[in-house]
């Protein structure tokens, strides 16, 4: 299921990556900040997908893996460095713990126990009491070493280890750590850059929404002054021209009245 999941991914990837390269062959056109941004977060997912998936892949699947992990970083390649550092994308695949982390024990082999010969009969005052007390020493046997016949003893006895085996396996859990360590530091190393990118691109559409709103009340403050000089002005003629224009009326009213 995970191998799928990796495959349709790295697919997905495949036509993210085509998209932008007909955008900038046929449309002679440069990828956003937000296309970039988009392409990170999915490679950071593809990538984190093939490190879990490394430590699951089960022996079938070990070739499918690795031409997964060489279409990945074929894809990584063919990205210009101005968009991401590939060193920092680039999967490596950590060495086989089953091949290259063995532990050689000492080879203390159990040998099974066998009981020793009898080589001479034992003593027996009554037929049917010796008996009897064989079925008991039969069970006693077989509750302290187990059935024979089937090859389990009832205590198992495992061989002793070595201080060397023990250093052996403590180096083993530090190489492990430190692997562990080096996978968490590159995803916190592209998380941080994949944060400057969103914080940058963040800032610069602030600056320009900032921007808009000055340039927009600039122009409403402009529109305010000449609507105020328009209203000195209507007021200044007003006052001149009010008496000569309240003289006429009256004058009319006046010959009106005359007449009449």
């Amino acid at each position: 299921m995970n191998g799928l999941k990796v495959e349709y991914e790295i697919d997905k990837l495949i036509e993210i990556v085509d998209e932008r390269d007909r955008l900038m062959d046929v449309l002679h056109m440069q990828p956003s900040k937000n296309d970039n941004i988009k392409l990170k977060k999915h490679i950071n997912h593809t990538l984190d997908l093939l490190k879990d998936y490394e430590d699951d892949v089960p022996f079938s699947e070990d070739d499918r893996f690795n031409h997964q992990i060489k279409t990945y970083n074929d894809i990584i390649e063919g990205l210009p460095e101005t968009v991401i550092d590939k060193e920092l994308y680039r999967f490596k695949r950590k060495p086989n713990l089953r091949e290259t982390k063995k532990v050689r024990f000492k080879d203390g082999l159990v040998e099974e126990h066998k009981e020793p010969e009898q080589k001479f009969k034992p003593y027996k005052d009554d037929e049917s009491s010796s008996t009897v007390v064989d079925d008991l020493l039969e069970v006693k046997r077989k509750e302290l070493f187990g059935n024979q016949e089937t090859g389990t003893p009832k205590y198992n006895i495992s061989p002793q280890v070595s201080n060397q085996d023990i250093f052996i396996q403590q180096q083993q859990q530090l190489m492990e750590q430190e692997s562990h360590l080096e996978n968490l530091s590159s995803s916190i190393n592209r998380t941080q850059g994949i944060s400057i990118e969103i914080n940058d691109e963040v800032e610069q559409q602030n600056e320009h929404l900032l921007t808009d709103i000055e340039r927009q009340v600039d122009r409403s403050e402009s529109h305010l002054q000449r609507a105020g000089r328009r209203l000195n002005a209507y007021e200044a003629t007003a006052r001149e021209k009010g008496p000569c224009f309240l003289i006429v009326i009256l004058s009319i009213i006046l010959f009106l009245l005359v007449i009449i």
